[in-house]
């Protein structure tokens, strides 16, 4: 799955809860490519949910005391084995 995405956090820089997606176009790839291999229920919602869950992507918002955390933990280098 980190494949998608580059081995790398996506890092969304969003003001307001109004503007956090409830999908992307990354999650709807992901999608359609686990529907060709078999899974079912994993529409790009449920997709992003997980991307967000895993920290595939980084949906704080710029003022919530997690974001400038997150986004360093996001930004650091790591080794992909």
């Amino acid at each position: 799955m980190w494949d998608y995405v580059g081995y790398r956090p996506l890092i969304n820089k969003l003001r307001h809860s109004r503007n956090v997606p409830l999908k992307s176009p990354k999650a709807e790839v992901i999608s359609k490519d686990l529907v060709r291999r078999g899974f079912r229920f994993v529409g790009p919602v449920i997709v992003y949910s997980l991307m967000q869950a895993a920290g595939m992507t980084v949906d704080h918002l710029v003022d919530c005391f997690r974001y400038g955390e997150c986004v360093s933990l996001a930004e650091r280098p790591w080794r992909h084995v």
